[in-house]
């Protein structure tokens, strides 16, 4: 069940942002952890402008690379599908709020 209470972000933050953040605070390149995680540089700079989900086999990597757990990884995937499809939902609700309220205008009072 849905608290309402839950905040439903702005803007979902993908975990690619965290680990540009993660490879530029230890000096290294998109480069050099590409080339230490065996992976095209191409894929790794999809993941982290945001274009590709990190699965588990990446989780993995990232966790034997940069010495954050996979689970981690995965957990911030799931976070960021999740307030994907809140944002969503939102926008939806607010869109069908609009075209009943112009629907059913209501009178001004005189």
């Amino acid at each position: 069940m849905k608290n309402q209470k839950d905040p439903i972000p702005h803007k979902a933050t993908h975990p690619g942002t965290l680990i540009l953040d993660e490879i530029k605070f230890r000096g290294l390149s998109q480069v050099d952890l590409a080339a230490r995680m065996g992976v095209q540089k191409s894929l790794l700079n999809e993941l982290i402008k945001g274009k590709r989900a990190i699965n588990a086999e990446l989780a993995l990597l990232l966790d034997e690379i940069l010495e954050i757990s996979a689970e981690y990884w995965m957990k911030l995937q799931a976070q960021y599908e999740l307030d994907q499809a809140r944002i969503q939902q939102k926008t939806i609700e607010r869109l069908a709020h609009a075209a009943n309220w112009n629907q059913h205008p209501s009178t001004p009072p005189q």
